[in-house]
């Protein structure tokens, strides 16, 4: 029983270290795509999955594949040294509507989704 007893305790003794789950959710998990300060400036915007999460972010926002491509693109676009901006997916958007790939109710769907008046 001595064995046993050591090896227990020794094993409570370890610190426990966090899973590659646990440490994926906290340090590199981006903030959540949002406009209503002005910019979204996280270095996240950067990486090759951006499209990606656009497009998943805007799942219930429009049923639409290629309209959610369309507007993950404009973001895409617009992700130089000051961040997204507003203004340049608000015009993004309108160009959209323009060229017929989002009608007017998407167009501020997407745009209150995101803050953008």
């Amino acid at each position: 029983m001595g064995i046993f007893r050591d090896l227990y305790n020794a094993a409570m003794a370890i610190p426990s270290q966090p899973s590659s789950d646990e440490t994926g959710k906290t340090s590199g998990q981006s903030k959540k795509l949002d406009l209503r300060s002005g910019a979204y400036k996280d270095p996240s915007r950067f990486d090759s999955d951006f499209r990606y999460r656009v497009r998943e972010d805007l799942e219930g926002t429009l049923k639409d594949y290629s309209a959610r491509a369309a507007v993950a693109d404009i973001f895409h676009q617009s992700r130089g040294g000051q961040g997204i901006t507003k203004q340049e997916v608000k015009e993004g958007l309108k160009h959209l509507v323009e060229q017929g790939k989002l009608n007017e109710d998407q167009m501020w769907a997407v745009r209150k989704k995101y803050g953008i008046f």
